[in-house]
């Protein structure tokens, strides 16, 4: 029994151990990484419990309501809806600029009797 406790110790400790190696610092709660490198050497059983539970970073897409939803929540969050939108409206302004009449009465560049003079 007491070698399932140890060895139960041993591998949440090596498992805390390495996964605080690969978190980036900038990740980690708590404690800064060091520290939590020395808990969880010091105290093996203890100390990666500690790191799994208060200094492991949040990983994405954990927990939650919708825990599965990788699309963003509004509209106005999404790039690519933004992006449609945009050229959507740009379409749409290029068709009616297409589609409206030639008024020669109008001062356009290159139009009027400036331009049929030189």
């Amino acid at each position: 029994m007491r070698f399932i406790i140890y060895g139960a110790m041993f591998v949440i400790a090596l498992y805390a151990f390495i996964d605080c190696i690969q978190t980036p610092a900038r990740s980690v709660r708590s404690l800064p990484k060091a520290i939590w490198i020395l808990v969880i050497v010091l105290l093996p059983g203890f100390g990666g419990l500690a790191w799994l539970i208060f200094g492991r970073a949040q990983r994405e897409g954990s927990g939650g309501f919708l825990a599965g939803r990788s699309t963003p929540t509004a509209p106005d969050d999404d790039a690519d809806f933004l992006r449609q939108l945009g050229d959507q409206t740009w379409s749409q302004k290029m068709k009616r600029k297409r589609e409206r009449p030639i008024d020669p009465t109008k001062d356009e560049p290159g139009a009027g009797p400036a331009a049929a003079a030189g």
